[in-house]
């Protein structure tokens, strides 16, 4: 095997271990029963996790910068599987969000450092190599909710951590054969701007998840808001002073790298709607089964793999904010269409329009990601990649708030399906928009050559 198979190997395990944890949502129930938890309780073992995972994204990126990819790679598989092993025995809830914080460290340092593997000293184009990375992830999304339910009904909650360790494990010998994809890059790290970013961004994903159930009224949710901007002013007024700041602001002065950030919060926020609102439209609405609807949500995912892997047989920027157009506009259609839904729809239906949305994203995400990654120096791709996931993490917390807020608000005079068919409608409307933004982006060089 090559060096270069053999990183994409790597990137890939790494990818699709990191996207695994959709198979704890199936487990809700049997965690509420096992712990005798009131259903508002779950809310916090996404948030710990999301919380931490997020707001250390950018570090575990700069880390990985200075003391190498596939050391710190190594570091956060190990510190997954210890997680997922505390997590599988945990004696009580708090013991369980505790392990859930350990699992964001070792996911951050894992997710921010594979893209950077790929993208890093190869000769394969930012496109191509970003495609593996996303194929893998989305892949890493379908599996979870389809091996998670069998796994609870058998072996109940716990299982959906120990099916995991294994992988754990797998993924620590493949870093150990990768030794020689270890790049340092330089021991400068700006610890100053990490903790201003880690808290800025974690105080915001904390506000965000807070908002569905306590409104914006809240003292957490408002003294969360507050640390956000202050930290991120802080963060904004001492970047300009350091030598190596763990991100450049200069880079958003180019309309694509923005616009590229931009649009990849937007496209991850309206498809998480789908997580959101379709298995209450399935199990509630349409009346199938648990197994049918984990394979319903699965079309999703599993489409974005599958698109993920043609777009990363492109390259060249023209091309990519075309097909970056393009899977906003196939998004949004899939949005639209899904609004549509009555009563009289069966699974098969509503599963085509989900695969849909996940063939549009996967269009979008791999020309994106590849532009966020073009666009920062070679020597700082694991921060690239953190940033790309990092405004992934944004859209997708972002997204479910204004959803659930949407819903909550239209749902006393219209119903379930009232509430679905706007919050649904406008997402596709906005993805619509977004597109058309892609398009006059695909353009641009064209025009600039023109005059």
């Amino acid at each position: 095997m090559s060096k270069l198979q053999s990183r994409a190997l790597l990137a890939g395990a790494a990818g699709a271990f990191g996207s695994l944890d959709t198979s704890l949502n199936i487990a809700f129930p049997n965690l509420v029963d096992d712990f005798g938890l009131v259903v508002s309780d779950l809310q916090w073992v996404v948030v710990f996790y999301v919380l931490v995972y997020g707001g250390l994204l950018l570090a575990a990126g700069q880390l990985a910068d200075s003391l190498g990819y596939t050391r710190v790679l190594q570091i956060g598989a190990g510190v997954s599987t210890v997680a997922l092993v505390l997590c599988a025995t945990a004696p009580t809830f708090e013991w369980l969000l505790a392990a859930r914080v350990l699992q964001g460290i070792g996911v951050a340092m894992v997710m921010a450092t594979a893209p950077a593997l790929l993208t890093t000293g190869s000769a394969v184009a930012h496109t191509r190599a970003v495609g593996v990375f996303q194929t893998a992830a989305a892949a890493g999304l379908a599996i979870g909710p389809i091996v998670g339910g069998p796994l609870v009904e058998w072996f109940g909650w716990r299982s959906v951590f120990w099916f995991r360790v294994p992988l754990g494990l797998l993924l620590l010998v493949l870093t150990l054969r990768n030794r020689t994809t270890t790049v340092a890059k330089s021991s400068e790290v700006d610890r100053v701007g990490t903790l201003l970013v880690s808290i800025s961004l974690g105080a915001a994903v904390l506000a965000l998840n807070l908002t569905g159930t306590r409104g914006w009224a809240d003292p957490v949710v408002i003294i969360a808001a507050i640390a956000a901007v202050v930290s991120a002013t802080a963060f904004i007024g001492l970047s300009g002073r350091v030598e190596h700041p763990i991100l450049e602001l200069e880079l958003f002065r180019s309309v694509e790298f923005a616009a590229a950030n931009l649009l990849a919060v937007i496209a991850n926020g309206a498809m998480f709607a789908t997580w959101l609102l379709v298995p209450s439209l399935l199990v509630d609405e349409l009346g199938t089964s648990l197994l049918i609807a984990g394979l319903v949500l699965a079309a999703s995912p599993a489409a974005t793999a599958a698109a993920s892997w043609l777009a990363g047989r492109s390259s060249g920027r023209t091309v990519s904010w075309s097909l970056g157009a393009l899977g906003l506009l196939v998004e949004g259609a899939g949005m639209v269409g899904l609004s549509q839904v009555d009563a009289t729809w069966s699974a098969p239906h509503v599963a085509l329009l989900m695969a849909a949305v996940g063939l549009g994203l996967g269009l979008f995400s791999v020309p994106n990601m590849a532009t966020v990654m073009q666009g920062v120096g070679n020597d700082k791709q694991g921060v690239a990649g953190g940033l790309s996931l990092m405004t992934r993490t944004i859209g997708v917390v972002a997204g479910v708030a204004a959803a659930s807020a949407l819903a909550d608000r239209i749902e006393p005079t219209r119903g379930f399906l009232g509430s679905f068919e706007v919050v649904f409608a406008a997402s596709g409307v906005v993805l619509w928009g977004s597109g058309l933004l892609a398009v006059l982006l695909a353009v641009r060089p064209l025009l600039s050559r023109a005059s």
